[in-house]
């Protein structure tokens, strides 16, 4: 069965980027929402086993989503991403309840090292994806 991973991200070539990364990364089923209010929609509705969640987005920024998020689904995995890279910001996030926190832009390797702490991924699939 597919492992199921929601982006809750406001700019959308950042989504289509992420989407591309994902899937050199492994074959997951991805649902989008584009700010903190529908991603807690759409988190309820599909369950996913991870989430990759922007910090900065209009209606429910990513630490306010995350608190949500977590009052419902305490172990679910949760990448913040950011722009702002500020120590205030990464200490911001895990205190929110965030299991990791990187700064845009980010790379492949970076990405695929954060989703595979917390969702398997075969040898095969991490060697393919960092040589691509």
């Amino acid at each position: 069965m597919k492992k199921r991973i929601l982006i809750v991200e406001d700019n959308r070539d950042f989504i289509v980027i992420l989407r591309s990364m994902l899937k050199r990364i492994g074959d997951f089923k991805i649902f989008v929402a584009h700010d903190g209010i529908e991603g807690e929609v759409t988190c309820e509705a599909h369950i996913p086993d991870l989430v990759i969640m922007d910090m900065l987005m209009p209606a429910m920024n990513g630490i306010e989503a995350t608190r949500i998020m977590r009052r419902h689904f305490p172990k679910l995995p949760i990448i913040m991403l950011t722009a702002s890279d500020t120590r205030k910001n990464e200490e911001d996030s895990i205190a929110a309840g965030c299991n990791a926190f990187l700064k845009k832009p980010i790379s492949l390797a970076q990405l695929r090292e954060a989703i595979c702490k917390f969702i398997p991924c075969s040898s095969r699939t991490a060697t393919l994806a960092l040589l691509q």
